[in-house]
Parts: C-alpha cells; structure tokens; sequence
C-alpha cells in the first residue's frame, strides 16, 4: 500500500518529508520519491525538483543529499509497483513532459489505457509504464489551453483544473465485499465517507480481500492515525479535505506559507 505526504510551511521541508516517509515504511513499498518547490520572489513563479530512487528510503536520501531538494511546497511517495517493474522510472512523483507539474497517487486508474492512447496521439511521450503518469499530462494539456487563450495561471485555477481532471476523467473503482455497492473513488469522496458499513469493507485493489483491508485498517488505526491525532492536538497542521472550496484550501496553504 502506497504512503503519501504532502507539506506546505515557511522552512524547507524535504527533511520533513523524508521523516514522515520513514514513519510509512510499514506499508511496505519498492520505490521512493520527492518533488519539491521552490518559490521566487514572483510567488507562482517556482523551479520543481524531483528526486526518485528503486529499493530502500535510504537510496533516496542518499540521492537527496548529493543533489538536493530545496523548496517550503513538497511531496513524498512510497510505491507499491502494480502499473511497471520497481524501477526508478515508474517510481513517483510522475511529472508533464515540461517536468514543472509533479504527482502522486494511490490506487489504480482502470481506464490509464484509454486516457495514455488518447494523450500519444495527441503527441504526449511517456516515460514509465505507471497509470499514474496520465494524471500530470492531462492537467498540463488543459493549463496549455488556458495559456493559448492568454490567460493567467495562478494557484487556485491550478487546483481548479486538477480536480476536475480526477473527478470528470479518472476512474478508480471501490467495492463493499459487504452490501456490494460500488464507487467512484475519485468523485463519491462523501458518498464514501457517509456509507454505513465499516470501511473495512471496502475493496480498492484487485487482489484485495476482507482480511488484506482488515489488516490495512488496522494498521492505520494502530500507526498512522496516533501520529495524525498527535499533530493536530498541537495545531502543526491543518488537514485539507479534498472536497472543500478550492479557495478555502488555497487559503489554507497561503495561510502556512506566511506564518
């Protein structure tokens, strides 16, 4: 199971970054990577640095440390192959062929398939086998629409974009083994959210079954969200729900990048 952190602050954050990974470790993974950014005095105007690394955290913290990772903006991935080999190509972050658009992401795109034809033919070259890769691609073709109309690109229309490319073109599916509904794991978050059964019954992979979801639960229960609880109890940050206002989150990060 993949591990994903994302941080946002007024100090330089890969060490950060790279800390919060170690603590995921559990999940088991094949790969490791980081992008972060580094903003100018332009504000929206930053350089992105990707660093990915096969095998062990370690590797990456080697690779980190020989050739850097400044920025107070960043992302960490630890990866579970199931779209390429364990390679350090298919290791995320995957980026746009520009390589100023980073992502990551858990779970599988059932129709990458589609979306990767549909992007080739378009010119897109991919660098991995990994469904993820589509996802930077398909928010850069739309930035470059917005940019030939000459308009301006800031923060919150980034957002914007992103999100409507995860909940109009990408298709996850989740299965309750218990009532047997299905979801869209990107577009019925509060569906989700508000169904009666356990979460502990809900399928995401194709080699899930109930016990590999009880144990992950558990796990999170027992790792993860002590840490998450303990944080939040000290107000070290605020957590950003996927379907608030894309103004509110923008204000959120603003709001820990000027504290």
């Amino acid at each position: 199971m993949c591990g994903i952190i994302g941080i946002a602050s007024n100090k330089s954050v890969s060490i950060n970054i790279i800390n919060a990974l170690k603590k995921l470790e559990y999940r088991g993974y094949d790969s490791a990577g980081i992008a972060t950014v580094k903003i100018s005095s332009q504000g929206l105007k930053g350089s992105l640095t990707c660093q990915r690394a096969q095998g062990k955290l370690e590797n990456l913290v080697k690779l980190v440390d020989e050739k850097g990772a400044p920025g107070l903006l960043g992302i960490g991935h630890t990866r579970w192959a199931t779209h390429g080999n364990p390679e350090q190509r298919n290791a995320h972050p995957h980026r746009d062929s520009s390589g100023s658009l980073a992502v990551v992401q858990n779970g599988i795109i059932e129709n990458h398939s589609s979306l990767r034809k549909e992007l080739q033919l378009q010119g897109v070259k991919f660098v991995s086998d990994t469904d993820t890769e589509v996802i930077p691609h398909l928010i850069a073709r739309e930035l470059d629409v917005l940019k030939s109309d000459n308009q301006t690109i800031n923060f919150i229309l980034y957002l914007k974009i992103s999100r409507d490319i995860i909940q109009k073109r990408i298709l996850g599916r989740i299965i309750c083994e218990k009532c047997n509904r299905t979801f869209n794991e990107f577009k019925d978050k509060k569906q989700i959210e508000k169904h009666a059964c356990e979460k502990k019954y809900l399928l995401k992979r194709k080699d899930d079954n109930k016990e590999s979801i009880i144990t992950r639960y558990d796990e999170y229960m027992n790792k993860t969200k002590p840490v998450l609880d303990f944080y939040s109890s000290r107000s070290y940050f605020y957590e950003i729900n996927g379907n608030e206002k894309i103004e509110e989150i923008s204000s959120k990060i603003e709001q820990i990048l000027t504290v």
